[in-house]
């Protein structure tokens, strides 16, 4: 019987095996194999999937219908696991004070949240990769979205002061109290060493009297105004006096305002507590100009010594206004009842 050899064939060797002197062309495809592994692997890492993630949730959030918390919910689910170590944790913590901020509990705007919450996303995605973020990094100012109580009524007398925000740090604040005539002290000791969401005053440290008319807490080195409180003196009967005919002027002044990309809806106080011996006339507004509505009211409908009026100004998108807002004070032909100088604390 004839026997039959197998044949062998000899298998060449792969383009990149050392055993072969490689030619340019094989050198050319196994540098290319080689960066488009080693770009795989840092596709897949679980820094690129968050910072993915994080650059469409920045994007989203740049739209003024967007929900913050939906949002972000959407972020932490969308995370694989090897991801959510990452920024799992800042994830939460963003989320919580979004909530203890927003409406009905807390004081602040959603469009306000909202944009801190970009930023606060835009902080993370700098910290794990700084290059080409879609958010330029900017610093957290801090902003009082409502002090509470917003008027001080001297008759009641509140034990605090809560200052309601974001980012909020004592240390860079100054407390000051605005009189009556327009002269201006500091509070000794500011408003206090803590920070973040609320900050506390207590309300014995102001030394409030009827002499006052305005809390300002203002940042340090700056005349930004981040919070004023109307102080509102004690109701009293008043005296049963005859006015003279002749009005004069407390406050005129010609307001602008711009509604820009949310409209606008703000109240602002003009006037002052009445001219000892006078009594408050009359708060007129005029719309010079433009679109919106300026609606007067009294600051303290029941006191006829304070001639503060507030007027709130509405104006839709994009729309502005000029209004004029005239008030003014009567004298008394009789001699006012002295008043007792309140302090509170």
């Amino acid at each position: 019987m004839a026997h039959t050899r197998s044949a062998i064939v000899p298998v060449p060797p792969p383009p990149c095996s050392g055993s072969l002197v490689l030619s340019f062309a094989n050198w050319l495809i196994c540098r290319f194999f080689a960066l488009l592994a080693a770009a795989s692997l840092v596709a897949c890492s679980p820094t690129n999937h968050a910072i993915d993630a994080l650059d469409k949730a920045i994007g989203e959030l740049g739209k003024p219908s967007a929900n913050w918390h939906a949002v972000v919910l959407s972020l932490g689910k969308s995370l694989p696991q090897s991801s959510q170590n990452l920024i799992a944790a800042d994830l939460d913590r963003i989320a919580q004070r979004g909530l203890a901020s927003s409406p009905p509990d807390g004081r602040c705007d959603p469009n306000l949240i909202r944009a801190r919450v970009r930023q606060e996303l835009g902080r993370i995605r700098i910290r794990l990769d700084p290059r080409n973020p879609p958010l330029k990094p900017a610093p957290l100012v801090a902003v009082i979205c409502e002090p509470s109580p917003a008027v001080f009524d001297l008759d009641r007398c509140v034990r605090d002061i809560d200052l309601y925000g974001h980012d909020l740090d004592a240390s860079a604040m100054v407390l000051l109290i605005e009189g009556v005539s327009g002269q201006v002290r500091e509070v000794e000791g500011g408003v206090g060493d803590a920070g973040g969401q609320v900050l506390t005053i207590p309300s014995a440290s102001l030394r409030l009297s009827e002499d006052d008319a305005k809390i300002v807490v203002r940042a340090k080195g700056s005349e930004r105004d981040m919070a004023l409180i109307d102080v509102v003196a004690p109701v009293r009967p008043p005296p049963a006096q005859a006015l003279s005919s002749a009005a004069r002027k407390v406050d005129e002044v010609i307001t602008h305002l711009d509604g820009r990309t949310f409209g606008e809806n703000r109240g602002v106080t003009y006037g002052r507590n009445c001219t000892p011996g006078h009594q408050r006339s009359e708060c007129s507004v005029q719309l010079v100009r433009g679109n919106g509505q300026c609606e007067p009211a009294w600051v303290d409908p029941t006191n006829e010594s304070d001639c503060r009026c507030r007027v709130q100004f509405k104006l839709s998108a994009y729309e502005s206004l000029d209004c004029r807002v005239r008030v003014t004070e009567r004298a008394v032909l009789k001699p006012q009842v002295a008043r007792k100088k309140l302090v509170c604390g």
